[in-house]
């Protein structure tokens, strides 16, 4: 059987190309087993009965919504039951979809049995492409080159990329600022670094700053990431939505990196900075807990933080990559 789907001015999704009608009798009229249909009155996507339907959609989606909710849960149970990664513009008209609709769109795949109950439906995978490493308001400035050229590091994460088609992000398009988040500020941070003689980060210092960069430590689950400037699609907002575990040592990332021996190339700088990091992933594996990445980790830059994070959990043979088509997430459990 071919799945269908509506749409106001009569449509079909077949091997997955998108077709749509002029023909009064098929508007808004829910087909089955339509392999066999065939009407002179159909048009391929891309003529100028397309794009006349492309405009109605595009400027009326509020109205015809509640009449394709039910085709939309079966295109989206359909997606969800592939074991794919997924983005929500694979669905026709899908980048026309607000975050509450596709909330509705969740909520009635699981109540027709489409796809599993979830008591948290999955969370809306796209995103848009924002570079990170940029200072926008409501977000601390990250400078964008390290005083000697090394490019730019945010307060727990280099960027590793622009967000993929399989981010997980939260719902909404509210950012919080590292105050509302609680993170530890320049005069919390400094005071507890020291260095050895040989301008390293004592074991001492890196313990106590990863643990006051640990945000929500008593949650079961932490979630790591891509990280971009001033967007609810950075790895810190959803890990705080989500009240999961994170890492965020905020503006005292940099203040602690301009310590570092001035004749210090710019790779030692940056493995310097990581032995914090690594010391909040290795505290969260001794704790046992379950890691949710934003993204798949195997598409990170390789010079970046979130890879090396992978890698780290990686090295602990009780850790493994699974793949939640239901939530359309990484994780990493025991």
């Amino acid at each position: 059987m071919t799945t269908t789907v509506r749409v106001p001015c009569g449509g079909l999704l077949t091997d997955g190309v998108f077709i749509i009608g002029n023909s009064p009798s098929s508007t808004n009229k829910l087909l089955h087993d339509s392999e066999s249909f065939q009407d002179s009155s159909w048009f391929p996507q891309g003529n100028s009965g397309w794009r006349t339907c492309q405009r109605t959609v595009r400027g009326n989606m509020d109205q015809v919504f509640p009449d394709l909710l039910d085709d939309y849960a079966l295109l989206y149970g359909d997606l969800v039951k592939s074991g794919q990664p997924w983005k929500w513009e694979d669905l026709p008209f899908g980048d026309q979809l607000s975050h509450a609709q596709r909330k509705l769109i969740q909520d009635r795949a699981a109540k027709l049995g489409y796809t599993p109950h979830m008591d948290n439906p999955p969370p809306d995978p796209s995103a848009h492409n924002q570079p990170g490493g940029e200072a926008t308001p409501g977000h601390e400035p990250v400078p964008k080159t390290h005083p000697q050229g090394e490019p730019s590091l945010n307060p727990a994460h280099d960027p590793a990329g622009v967000p993929d088609a399989g981010v997980v992000t939260h719902p909404g398009d509210t950012v919080f600022p590292a105050t509302t988040r609680g993170v530890p500020t320049q005069d919390q941070v400094m005071p507890l670094v020291k260095f050895t003689d040989t301008g390293h980060l004592t074991t001492e210092s890196i313990r106590d700053i990863a643990n006051l960069a640990t945000m929500n430590p008593d949650a079961d689950t932490v979630i790591l990431g891509k990280w971009y400037a001033d967007s609810p699609n950075s790895y810190e907002q959803i890990a705080y939505q989500a009240n999961a575990t994170y890492y965020d040592l905020g503006d005292a990332y940099h203040a602690i990196r301009d310590q570092l021996p001035a004749d210090w190339t710019p790779q030692q700088v940056k493995d310097e900075m990581w032995r914090i990091n690594q010391q909040f992933i290795d505290n969260q594996i001794d704790q046992g807990k379950e890691f949710i990445f934003t993204s798949n980790p195997e598409d990170f830059r390789k010079d970046s933080f979130g890879w090396r994070e992978y890698q780290r959990i990686k090295e602990n043979p009780h850790y493994s990559l699974e793949y939640d088509p239901v939530n359309n997430q990484w994780k990493m459990v025991r």
